[in-house]
């Protein structure tokens, strides 16, 4: 059952009052027609959406994300219910990224802990688009503590790019001495510099200094800048002059749009 098709004729017979008022109408209409008597269903959307159970309503969902649209009725209805156990198991199950989106997102406002090895499965599943895995990686950090040994479980196994979105989360966390040696690990890596001092600082074990002392001498001047900053958020202090930086194209760039202020 897919309620929309409902709406949307619902809405064509309303298509004047739409093109006045645009989106803000658009909500009200839709307010107005949950409590319209739809002759199909012998009842108002509202109170079909009811009478239905949590599985019902799951499957709905899932419809519907596959249909091209989620309606904000089931949504409403979902997060009134107790269906903490059956969105878990749609965010385990479905492949779909709007399902598990919306899933998530009905979690989190209900306050629902959430299953910090599925979601790693899910960050960790290169096919899942980029916006869905990043806004997990987002709610991770916030269960650090809880998504930690998951994370260290998975360290030999995961790839540069892996580890570097399992420090992301890691950094947030207590201290441990598998995240410290991580962020060593990735900032011999050498592959994104700037993002890894933004870890370290971030991080703040004062040992990592020491890594980042001996990159000064090798640094090109933007990483010099980013590896300098990181530091002194671990509370040490870089000599500035300590290199020359006169041929550094970043330097020069740097320095010729100061001159021109």
């Amino acid at each position: 059952m897919n309620l929309n098709k409902y709406f949307e004729r619902y809405a064509r017979k309303h298509i004047s009052v739409l093109r006045k008022g645009g989106e803000e109408a658009l909500s009200t209409l839709y307010s107005a027609w949950m409590d319209e008597y739809e002759p199909d269903l012998q009842c108002t959307p509202r109170e079909f959406l009811r009478l239905q159970s949590v599985d019902t309503l799951a499957k709905m969902l899932e419809q519907e994300a596959n249909e091209g649209v989620i309606g904000e009725a089931v949504v409403v209805e979902l997060e009134s219910r107790d269906c903490e156990r059956e969105l878990k198991l749609m965010i385990k199950e479905s492949d779909n990224d709007d399902v598990t989106m919306t899933c998530v997102e009905i979690l989190e406002r209900k306050n629902c802990q959430p299953e910090v090895d599925v979601y790693l499965d899910v960050i960790a599943d290169s096919s899942r688009s980029v916006q869905l895995r990043e806004e997990l990686i987002s709610l991770l950090k916030n269960y650090a503590d809880a998504a930690a040994p998951y994370i260290f479980d998975r360290l030999d196994d995961a790839n540069i790019e892996l580890k570097t979105i399992f420090a992301e989360i890691l950094i947030c966390a207590q201290r441990d001495e598998r995240t410290y040696e991580l962020l060593n690990e990735l900032f011999a890596y050498g592959d994104n510099i700037p993002l890894y001092c933004s870890y370290i600082g971030s991080y703040g074990d004062e040992r990592l200094a020491g890594i980042l002392y001996r990159a000064l001498d090798k640094a090109d001047y933007a990483d010099f800048c980013e590896i300098s900053n990181a530091i002194e958020r671990l509370g040490g202090t870089v000599d500035y002059d300590m290199k020359d930086f006169t041929s550094d194209p970043t330097y020069q760039k740097i320095k010729d749009v100061n001159k021109n202020v």
